[in-house]
Order: structure tokens, then C-alpha cells, then sequence
């Protein structure tokens, strides 16, 4: 069922998506060649290997996603008409069970850079990270959702501060792979009055600092925090 709904003609193109969101990913940065063929030839070599692991891959993002898709069902509650924005919302699975529930719009931000030959996984300050919005819309049409409901949002082309949101998460993105100060400005001005942010702040990290600083400023109000070891996932509301 997995291999014939997600990934089908797109296959290597969503395992390698799937594969940053999970702790399976190959350790290819941690190999340094001289020869920069070489450092594409093992990299190319690690995806191989990771991809024969599908199955697997699978199960561990399904895990993952089954908590964060309850929250959502709960963030979302009955409000039938919310909008919500996701910020580098990866294949975006955990959606799909709210929007059953829900007459409310899908707002996804994110990129769709995809350089099989530059492809590098880790968890350091430089690893680059890829995504597809045309798969991520696909998928969610797949389990159902109604593709006027699903809008994607290029980083490069477009901004997403043109509407109020209720309820605006980034998953394992902002605030864990690259700084939460990116894009607060554009998240505090598009929230709405009663609407509800939730991101994933790695531990011990400069974003860690920075919630921490506006949380003690009575900037934001925080609804509850809870750490999974690399990350404390923090819920809060504007103060």
C-alpha cells in the first residue's frame, strides 16, 4: 500500500524526503573525499543502501507522524473553518486526519529544491535538506483531501503573510534546523487574535535562547512545552 499511494513514478524522490524525518538517514557528510566524484559516488551509494530499508523508513515516519497528527486533531478542535500554516512541512502525512474532520484550508511553505547529486543528511548547522510541494499536495489528495484545500506556498517566489492563520507549526524545521528568528516577524503579524503557534526548538540551541528570552518578556504565552531529547516542542499563544 505505501509503495503503490506515496511513492509510485516519485519514488526516490519521496524516500529521500521521508528519510530527514526519520533517524534512519545516512551519515554522508561524516565522509570526506578529496575527489568530489568519489563524495558523490559513496553519498549516492548511502542512499541506495537507506532506500532498500523502505518498509522500515515507512513504519518509523508513521510512528512519528501519529502523535503529531492527534496534536493537530486537538490544536484544531472544532473549528471548522481554521486555516492552517505549515513551515517546512516535509510530505506533510500528518494533515490528512484533521482535514478528514475539517472543512478548514492547508497552507504549505516550504521549497521545491530537489538535487539528487548535492544531497547531503546529517544533523550539523550546514546540512541541506529537500523537499517536494506537488508530492506533499499528492499525498494528502491521496488520503482523501480535497486539493482546493491544499495550497502551497514557494519560500523563494512567495510570502505567507497575506492571510491570518489559527494555528501555524513547523515539525523538525524552524527552530531545529535553521533559527526560529527566520521567520518570527512574518508568524507574529500573520497569527490571529486567538490563534495558536507550535514549533520544534532543539535543545541548548541559539532558537532555544531566543523562546526562552521572549517567553520571560511576556511576548508570548506558553501553553505547554515538552521535550522529546533533541527537541522541546512548545505550544504558546501571543501574550
Amino acid at each position: 500500500m505505501y509503495t503503490s499511494i506515496m511513492f509510485m513514478s516519485n519514488y526516490r524522490t519521496a524516500l529521500l524526503i521521508l528519510l530527514q524525518q526519520t533517524d534512519l538517514n545516512p551519515r554522508t557528510s561524516k565522509k570526506n573525499f578529496t575527489n568530489p566524484k568519489l563524495s558523490r559516488a559513496s553519498n549516492l551509494l548511502s542512499n541506495c543502501i537507506a532506500s532498500l530499508k523502505h518498509d522500515e523508513i515507512y513504519q518509523v515516519y508513521q510512528e512519528n507522524n501519529r502523535e503529531t497528527s492527534n496534536l493537530l486533531k486537538e490544536a484544531v478542535g472544532n473549528h471548522n473553518t481554521c486555516k492552517v500554516l505549515d513551515i517546512g512541512c516535509g510530505i506533510a502525512g500528518y494533515h490528512s486526519e484533521w482535514m478528514k474532520n475539517s472543512k478548514g484550508e492547508l497552507f504549505l511553505f516550504d521549497n521545491s529544491t530537489f538535487n539528487l547529486s548535492s544531497l547531503r543528511y546529517g544533523m550539523g548547522e550546514t546540512e541541506r535538506y529537500y523537499n517536494s510541494l506537488s508530492l506533499a499536495k499528492r499525498y494528502l489528495m491521496r488520503q482523501g483531501v480535497g486539493s482546493n484545500r491544499i495550497h502551497t506556498i514557494e519560500i523563494d517566489s512567495e510570502k505567507f503573510t497575506s492571510r491570518k492563520y489559527d494555528l501555524i507549526v513547523s515539525f523538525i524545521s524552524l527552530g531545529f534546523h535553521y533559527h526560529v528568528n527566520t521567520y518570527w516577524l512574518e508568524i507574529m503579524s500573520s497569527l490571529s487574535e486567538k490563534g495558536q503557534v507550535i514549533l520544534d526548538i532543539r535543545n541548548n540551541s541559539s532558537s532555544d535562547d531566543f523562546i526562552q528570552d521572549k517567553k520571560e518578556k511576556n511576548v508570548i504565552l506558553v501553553l505547554s512545552a515538552i521535550n522529546y531529547g533533541k527537541f522541546t516542542r512548545y505550544t504558546f499563544q501571543k501574550a
